[in-house]
């Protein structure tokens, strides 16, 4: 997931897990990623809250790391696991 914001206004309405979960829905029993800026606080809960875990960090110049979290749905007794393409 890229760039998925809520207006301030409408953040803690329940507005992104909306969103969210229509991905979720859409997308199936594949493994999902986003990325936030490292210290958006906000950003690393909402993602936790639905399963997300952190995979790894992305360096970036003059600015925060990126935080890349994954959220792995099971396939049968398989697990998928990766890094996104």
């Amino acid at each position: 997931i890229w760039k998925l914001y809520v207006l301030p206004d409408w953040q803690g309405h329940g507005v992104g897990g909306m969103l969210l979960r229509a991905v979720l829905a859409r997308i199936g029993d594949q493994p999902i990623y986003m990325s936030f800026a490292d210290g958006n606080r906000s950003a690393g809960d909402f993602a936790r809250a639905y399963g997300f875990v952190e995979d790894h960090r992305e360096e970036q110049t003059d600015m925060p790391d990126l935080v890349w979290m994954r959220r792995d749905p099971a396939i049968g007794s398989v697990v998928l696991r990766g890094r996104p393409r």
